[in-house]
């Protein structure tokens, strides 16, 4: 019934991201990365990777940091953009 799809639509999910920080001297490492997942049917709220699960100095150079966080279920992603201010 349509009561039914108008909540699967909404419904949140548990997102795990893994961001492996590569080495460039050009890039500022004290930048704000966000993130925006696109996916089949919708996209996330533009999230900013502030506070990773695993390490207490997120996005430096080589080192690969996990985030959680929860958001509406986007369905496959198919694309992911990262923004650094």
């Amino acid at each position: 019934d349509e009561n039914d799809l108008y909540y699967l639509e909404l419904h949140e999910i548990m997102y795990e991201l893994a961001v492996h920080t590569r080495t460039n001297e050009n890039e500022n490492e004290e930048s704000a990365v966000f993130l925006t997942l696109m996916g089949k049917t919708s996209e996330t709220k533009k999230l900013l990777l502030q506070y990773a699960d695993n390490n207490i100095h997120p996005l430096q150079s080589n080192q690969i940091d996990l985030f959680h966080f929860t958001d509406q279920d986007v369905g496959v992603v198919r694309k992911k953009i990262c923004h650094r201010t």
